[in-house]
């Protein structure tokens, strides 16, 4: 059984996202270090709508991204069972290790997506906050 299908309509419907949004990417300010974020309906919701929908799109992105960390983690010991590896100027060079970054980097964003869900459906901090630096050696301009 192949688990490569279902990502295909998902790959387009990113796709279209990313690109759909992309003409708003001048309107993220970099001095505050926001994010992009295209608000065209959700501001106008009430509250309690805002909260349902942030709730049900974190859920969705931990699963989504446990599914591809749990599918690339298979591609991963695929590779590391053949033992893949590159020939460059005659030598064998291991690639399978390479293999083994993208499920460890899905399950991490799947892990913090379903943190922040808890975190907003209990109404805690999830401690996951932006890092604000301050120094004297610092220049002002850079911790705006």
């Amino acid at each position: 059984m192949s688990l490569t299908c279902p990502f295909i309509p998902l790959f387009f419907l990113c796709r279209f996202t990313i690109w759909s949004r992309l003409p708003f990417c001048p309107c993220s300010d970099r001095r505050k270090n926001d994010h992009i974020a295209v608000e065209l309906l959700t501001k106008r919701f009430p509250d309690n709508i805002q909260k349902l929908l942030l709730v049900i799109s974190t859920i969705l992105t931990s699963i989504v991204t446990a599914l591809v960390a749990a599918r690339t983690g298979q591609e991963a010991l695929t590779q590391y069972n053949n033992g893949a590896f590159s020939m460059e100027a005659g030598r064998k060079v291991l690639i399978w290790p390479s293999y083994f970054f993208l499920p460890i980097g899905f399950a991490m964003i799947s892990v913090v997506a379903a943190w922040k869900a808890i975190a907003i459906l209990t109404g805690k901090k999830s401690g996951l906050s932006t890092l604000s630096i301050e120094g004297s050696y610092i220049p002002k301009d850079l911790t705006k």
